[in-house]
């Protein structure tokens, strides 16, 4: 019996962190706070940016997050948690003894208990179809209080906490990225700020003074519009802009004409509250043309002042440090590559650790912004899944100077389905001095294999070619760079 429960209590625990995201309702209407997601550019970007929060987040019950997979879908959310379980189990003891010259044998035991790990497994998919919305909560109870809440049109809600309110900003920013790419429509779901619903006819009764008819509102978003207009909680809406709302498909078709093709539009609300009629004025806001015009004008600044790098960072965490192989806390991080940027000319990613900037040392973010501001960026030393990388500026970079021709796939002249056929060679050139030749097959630059041309472009972005392989006369040779001491 003991052993049946052991495995029920088991069982039951391991069913609770199945769904590790899902949010309780009973904190929700108190707890929303008004926040527009805005997109933060790519696709990419946006799975760059959560893949690499995912140490900050916990689930809602504050199971540590594994790791954020993304794609264009979704984003999986995967938690393991270990705890102690008791572990109690009935251990028998046979015995005997004499009686009378007869031996009589007895039977006994004692319930023994000991103390097992037990590691559990969750997983939540959070997917971007059918999404009403996606919310910054701000939870009291808990301790990583700011989530990240995503609302289905079905009603369901799945939500992902973390201490830092600037982290769950970015992450619901870069969310947001991926839920328009499937339907835009979801990025102007908050438009004054409230939660509301038809009443009924137990609204009706609780209220008594409210019309049998008409639309409730049930929450007010802290921070919102509609908190700053006025509204309140069991208010009954009943006109905006003269036109009465019967019910909440009036209330979304006027608000959504009002502010098809503004970013703001006024408001005139009437409201029915404890049988007095109020007139109210709100700020309603169109966040997908906020969004639109806010990136016409990012972009002709952009064009006007191109960065100079084109990345924003972070500070490290101690954590991040100590897995660079720091002993102190400097670096910063990369949260966000801009498009067709000198960074990204560079190949540098989200995540990467910038350690140094043409060979000085990077100690914080307020550093790096002069310094890139001082003097043209040459280089960078970068620290990326435990590999430590020179990444350099296209000026920086050899000019090799020969010319290449790509052979077909099938071609008979590619060495074991590799090489480039050297056309030119400039003279005086770095590939003049490391001896390469009109008509070699070039297969191999810097131990790398060299199968087109942009396989040879790729190896120069990382650094000089001191060494190569070609096939010359149908012979293989090693070529290095004599190096003068």
């Amino acid at each position: 019996m003991m052993h049946f429960l052991s495995r029920l209590l088991l069982a039951l625990a391991c069913l609770a962190c199945a769904a590790p995201a899902v949010a309780k309702d009973e904190t929700w209407a108190e707890s929303t706070v008004w926040y527009q997601p805005m997109p933060v550019g790519s696709l990419t970007e946006a799975a760059g940016t959560i893949s690499n929060l995912a140490q900050f987040f916990v689930s809602y019950d504050g199971t540590q997050i594994d790791k954020f997979v993304v794609n264009r879908e979704g984003i999986a959310v995967a938690t393991t948690s270990t705890s102690v379980q008791n572990n109690s189990q009935w251990v028998p003891s046979y015995g005997g003894t004499w009686i009378g010259g007869r031996y009589v044998p007895y039977y006994g035991g004692s319930t023994v208990t000991s103390q097992v790990p037990v590691t559990r497994h969750g997983q939540a998919w959070l997917g971007m179809a059918n999404l009403s919305g996606i919310y910054l909560s701000y939870l009291p109870n808990k301790t990583n209080h700011w989530g990240v809440s995503f609302q289905y049109k079905d009603g369901t809600r799945l939500e992902v906490r973390t201490a830092q309110p600037t982290l769950a900003r970015q992450f619901a920013d870069a969310a947001i990225t991926l839920a328009i790419e499937t339907d835009p429509a979801v990025l102007a779901y908050a438009q004054v700020g409230i939660s509301y619903k038809n009443i009924e006819s137990k609204d009706a009764r609780r209220l008594k003074w409210a019309p049998k008819t008409g639309m409730l509102i049930t929450a007010v978003w802290a921070g919102s519009p509609a908190e700053a207009g006025g509204l309140r909680v069991d208010d009954v809406l009943t006109e905006i802009n003269g036109t009465p709302i019967m019910a909440f498909a009036e209330y979304l078709r006027v608000t959504r004409t009002s502010l098809q093709d503004k970013a703001e539009a006024e408001l005139a609300i009437k409201v029915l509250r404890a049988g007095v009629v109020h007139d109210l004025r709100v700020v309603g806001r169109n966040a997908q043309v906020a969004y639109e015009q806010a990136k016409r004008e990012k972009q002709a600044a952009n064009a006007a002042n191109p960065p100079k790098l084109g990345i924003s960072m972070r500070a490290p965490s101690a954590e991040e440090a100590a897995k660079a192989g720091l002993a102190e806390l400097r670096g910063v991080v990369v949260d966000r590559v801009v498009a067709n940027s000198l960074a990204e000319k560079m190949d540098v990613k989200l995540g990467d650790y910038l350690l140094e900037l043409n060979g000085a040392a990077i100690p914080n973010t307020e550093v790096l912004a002069k310094m890139v501001g001082a003097s043209p960026v040459q280089s960078l030393k970068v620290w990326r899944n435990g590999t430590i990388l020179e990444l350099r500026s296209p000026s920086a970079r050899q000019h090799l100077g020969i010319s290449v021709r790509d052979l077909a796939a099938g071609d008979p002249a590619r060495h074991d389905g590799k090489g480039v056929t050297v056309t030119t060679v400039e003279t005086n050139s770095a590939g003049a001095a490391l001896d390469i030749r009109i008509g070699d097959l070039l297969i191999e630059a810097n131990d790398k294999p060299v199968a087109t041309a942009a396989d040879l472009v790729a190896i120069l972005g990382e650094g000089s070619v001191v060494k190569a392989r070609v096939v010359r006369a149908g012979v293989v040779v090693e070529l290095r760079l004599a190096i003068s001491l």
